[in-house]
């Protein structure tokens, strides 16, 4: 199905404590989308924390890849006598508190927006897929709710990566959407592997009709 001068997009974002398996769920969804064959979808991966890493990565002179890795942010930045994980709670605790609670969520969406506008010229294929991979915040999902995205839950500690954490489990980050009344769908991830959950969410309600923009 296809309109003239819009697309069809769906925004989905995964939310989820540490170690539930958020990004690696993300890129299986990601891959079932684009599986789906002809050129029927487009897939865009993003987080709410991608220019966080890029900005606190140049600021404290560390690869970007530590960001992206359990082992990265594990990593302790001497200086200041941090791992990468706490320098990246702490920095984007300071920039929200600083520009405001919805900061980085507008930068994200400013930079969907762009991303829907460079798709829109292209017309590659029929349904623009946007997943984003790190909804920790209310505001953060109440912004895609509002850009007509769902959310879902991702539950669980696959690895015991939590049990090993150095970061602050009990930060906004952690607990904000602890009690959020709107997941489209919540999975348990100790019972589920990463394949599986984005199986399940595939084949759930993510692919309700969301319209053109």
């Amino acid at each position: 199905m296809s309109f003239e001068g819009r697309i069809k997009r769906t925004i989905i974002g995964i939310s989820g404590k540490i170690g539930s398996g958020k990004t690696t769920t993300a890129i299986k969804l990601g891959k079932l989308f684009e599986g789906q064959g002809g050129k029927r979808f487009h897939v865009e991966q993003m987080a709410f924390a991608d220019p966080l890493k890029r900005a606190t990565a140049k600021l404290y002179g560390f690869p970007l890849e530590w960001c992206y890795s359990r082992t990265g942010k594990a990593r302790t930045i001497e200086s200041e006598n941090m791992t990468v994980g706490q320098l990246l709670q702490c920095f984007a605790t300071m920039m929200r508190k600083a520009f405001g609670e919805d900061f980085w969520a507008r930068r994200l969406a400013e930079f969907v927006e762009e991303c829907t506008e460079a798709y829109r010229a292209e017309a590659s294929a029929e349904h623009l897929v946007v997943i984003i991979s790190d909804v920790r915040y209310y505001n953060e999902a109440e912004m895609l709710r509002a850009m007509n995205g769902v959310i879902v839950r991702l539950n669980g500690d696959p690895a015991g990566e939590r049990k090993i954490c150095s970061r602050d489990l009990m930060h906004v980050s952690e607990v904000d959407l602890d009690d959020y009344a709107h997941f489209l769908a919540v999975v348990d991830t100790d019972k589920n592997d990463a394949k599986t959950t984005a199986e399940l969410l595939f084949n759930g309600q993510t692919l309700d009709d969301k319209g053109g923009v």
